[in-house]
């Protein structure tokens, strides 16, 4: 995989991506680790599971609930810095 490589490598595989590489260890941007924030928050929290079967429940119900609310997703994850180019 080309971001296994290192930015270098992974220009050359996607030029348009030159530009957007995200420095490591910088969650914030990074949107999905709001994505997981969120669902920490407000579905996962303060939670004790028994069984790991118990925990994947839970985590595809708060995934799905998640993914059907367009509005938080696109609330959750836009960044005014990344704009849509189109050639």
């Amino acid at each position: 995989l080309a971001w296994r490589e290192g930015p270098l490598r992974a220009r050359q595989h996607h030029p348009p991506a030159a530009s957007a590489i995200c420095p490591r260890a910088e969650p914030e941007l990074n949107p999905i680790e709001n994505v997981w924030a969120y669902l920490r928050a407000n579905h996962l929290a303060i939670s004790v599971f028994e069984t790991y079967d118990e925990i994947v429940t839970r985590c595809c119900e708060a995934w799905n609930f998640f993914a059907n609310d367009t509005a938080t997703v696109r609330s959750i994850t836009s960044r005014d810095y990344v704009k849509t180019v189109r050639s």
